[in-house]
């Protein structure tokens, strides 16, 4: 049996290579009228307005820019124009002033308190208005307490080495904390615990702690149970994992949350969860004339423990 060989030529390869590119203009060509056919979504450029009040806190900073557009010809994030606003408790209004980000007010000039609503107004110079009200929850009567338990996991390996088992073993050290919250106050109000961890260690960390602040997803009402005692949050930590690890501090913090900060934070958390081809959950928003938040929370009580 002979096999044939087909070499291809400098003008065979010529004719190829014009057929090929030929082939693909005409594959763009399509796909470009194709697309032209399709009717993208209307863009419509608003304000993004980002703003928590705080008791707490001397100064409140709101964030201010604009949406930007997913279809189409894509852009950056244009400038949102020169921007002004007001703070109003209702009673009396207090101008806004700009930085670098936004706007932003000193609550000597209209102090936040607990269980009043609050509402907020930004404009631009490109003809822009936006609107939002929030009501700040009260403080209540809380006691944060924590229970810490250490616990060991020892893991046992086993391997063939020189037609001999060997094995080998090694330990894992975890803290497990437990809070519970009692409730003494007639307040309804819904909360979340926020984190904070201080680390020191010096190989990872050099001699400068490392600060990391994390927040629970999870919800919790209050109100229901008065005056009983329940545990609100649980979480194991990895003591030994690393050798040089010479102190760990953890804070935690109970907030008290309006409903606006619940049920934004929810939607956020199924817009960034799960399976990312299931449906899109909308981000809620509160701002009238635009997109965003306006909400408020407060810090309840808080617990700092040493574990390490």
């Amino acid at each position: 049996m002979k096999r044939r060989r087909d070499i291809l030529t400098p003008a065979g390869s010529g004719i190829f290579l014009t057929i090929l590119v030929s082939f693909i203009a005409l594959f763009l060509a399509s796909c470009e009228k194709i697309s032209d056919n399709v009717r993208l979504p209307e863009f419509n450029e608003k304000l993004v307005v980002e703003c928590f009040l705080n008791p707490d806190d001397t100064i409140t900073y709101i964030k201010v820019a604009t949406n930007k557009n997913i279809f189409g010809k894509l852009k950056d994030y244009q400038p949102a124009g020169t921007l002004s606003g007001t703070i109003s408790n209702g009673e009396v209004e207090a101008p806004l002033s700009v930085w670098s980000n936004g706007l932003y007010f000193h609550h000597a000039d209209m102090p936040v308190e607990q269980g009043k609503s609050y509402t907020l107004r930004v404009a631009s110079s490109k003809g822009y208005s936006t609107s939002a009200t929030c009501t700040v929850p009260t403080r209540g009567s809380y006691i944060l307490e924590a229970d810490t338990i250490n616990y060991r996991e020892v893991y046992d390996y086993y391997y063939e080495w020189n037609g001999q088992t060997d094995h080998y073993s090694y330990e894992e050290i975890y803290a497990r904390i437990n809070l519970f919250m009692t409730d003494n106050s007639n307040v309804s109000n819904y909360y979340t615990i926020n984190t904070k961890r201080i680390t020191y260690d010096t190989l990872y960390y050099g001699k400068e702690p490392y600060v990391s602040l994390s927040r629970s997803r999870d919800k919790y009402y209050s109100g229901k149970t008065l005056g009983t005692k329940r545990l609100i949050f649980s979480e194991d930590i990895y003591i030994n994992l690393t050798p040089t690890l010479d102190s760990l501090l953890i804070t935690y913090y109970l907030l008290a949350i309006d409903d606006e900060y619940r049920i934004y934070e929810n939607s956020f958390n199924n817009y960034t969860e799960g399976e990312v081809f299931t449906e899109v959950s909308p981000l809620y928003s509160n701002i009238e004339g635009g997109l965003g938040i306006f909400a408020s929370y407060l810090v309840a009580d808080s617990i700092r423990l040493k574990i390490k």
